[in-house]
C-alpha cells in the first residue's frame, strides 16, 4: 500500500495500492499484447461486457470516461476512470489522469487501486494496435506508416518495430527520430515529405 494516503481507517486486508512509478516499472505494452488478444477474442465471442459512460464537467476543457469490464470466469472485474482536463496542462502536468479499480468478482470487494496516470490505457491501446498490425499486415511488409507524433504513434511504432517512420512536421520528425532511435537501438528514418 505504498504511497496511499490514510483516509481515517486502515485498508481492508488483501487491498493493495499501486502508484504510477510502480506501474510503469512493472508493465509495458509487450506485456499487454497476449492478455489484450485473449480479452478481445473473448469479447468477440460475446463473453462479458464493457460499458462506458462519458461526461464533460468542464465542457471542451475537461471530460471524464468511466469504463468497466468483466469476463466470465475471471477473479476480478475492473472500473477505470480516465480524465482529461486542460487545467492540468496549464499547471504543467499531463492533461490526462485516472485510476483503475480492481474488484473481487465474487464479493465485490475492492482489491486494488492503480493510479496509472494513463499508462495502462496507453499500453493497452498500443497492444491492440500491435495486434491489428500483426493480423492485417502482409507478411512481407517492411515499412509501417504512422500518422501523428503523440504517445500512440510512438508506442505503436515500437510495438511493430518499424524500419522507417514518417512525420508531418520537421520538428515532430526530429523529436520522433531521436526518441525512436534511442528506443529501437538503431537509427530511425523519419522523413517529412510524402
Amino acid at each position: 500500500m505504498t504511497g496511499m494516503p490514510t483516509l481515517g481507517r486502515p485498508a481492508r486486508p488483501g487491498f493493495v495500492y499501486y502508484g504510477p512509478d510502480q506501474i510503469r516499472g512493472a508493465i509495458g505494452f509487450e506485456d499487454a499484447i497476449k492478455p489484450v488478444s485473449d480479452a478481445l477474442a473473448d469479447f468477440s465471442r460475446g463473453a462479458g461486457e464493457a460499458p462506458v459512460t462519458v461526461f464533460a464537467p468542464r465542457g471542451r476543457d475537461g471530460d471524464v470516461h468511466v469504463k468497466s469490464a468483466w469476463l466470465p470466469g475471471h477473479a476480478i472485474f475492473i472500473v477505470k476512470v480516465a480524465t482529461w482536463f486542460t487545467a492540468r496542462a496549464a499547471q504543467g502536468d499531463s492533461p490526462g489522469a485516472g485510476i483503475v479499480a480492481a474488484f473481487d468478482a465474487r464479493t465485490g470487494d475492492l482489491r486494488a487501486l492503480l493510479e496509472d496516470e494513463h499508462h495502462l490505457s496507453d499500453i493497452r491501446t498500443a497492444a491492440a494496435g500491435a495486434l491489428a498490425t500483426r493480423f492485417l499486415a502482409v507478411p512481407q511488409a517492411t515499412v509501417l506508416g504512422v500518422l501523428g507524433s503523440g504517445v500512440q504513434a510512438y508506442l505503436q511504432s515500437l510495438a511493430a518495430a518499424p524500419s522507417a517512420l514518417r512525420e508531418r512536421s520537421s520538428r515532430g520528425a526530429q523529436i520522433s527520430r531521436s526518441t525512436w532511435s534511442i528506443s529501437l537501438g538503431r537509427p530511425a528514418k523519419v522523413p517529412t515529405s510524402w
